[in-house]
């Protein structure tokens, strides 16, 4: 399984890290254009997300990823 790692610009100059495991949101987040600069995993080459591989039974919890951190479609406006 892998975690999904999307750089965010919070806008004042500063960087966050938002995280998901959803394999199929990154899938339609790559054929998404209505993604600038402002949204996670997104920068002036388009989307960027790294991944790294983790056991099949994490959870983000396991993980230690908190709720504020975890990336999800209702963050891309227009991603349907």
């Amino acid at each position: 399984m892998k975690l999904y790692i999307l750089v965010n610009s919070c806008g004042d100059g500063s960087y966050s890290l938002r995280y998901t495991l959803d394999g199929a949101l990154i899938e339609r987040l790559q054929n998404f254009d209505g993604c600038g600069y402002e949204h996670a995993g997104f920068d002036a080459d388009g989307f960027n997300p790294k991944s790294i591989n983790v056991p099949d039974d994490s959870t983000y919890v396991s993980l230690g990823i908190s709720l504020y951190s975890i990336a999800g479609a209702e963050d891309y406006e227009g991603l349907e």
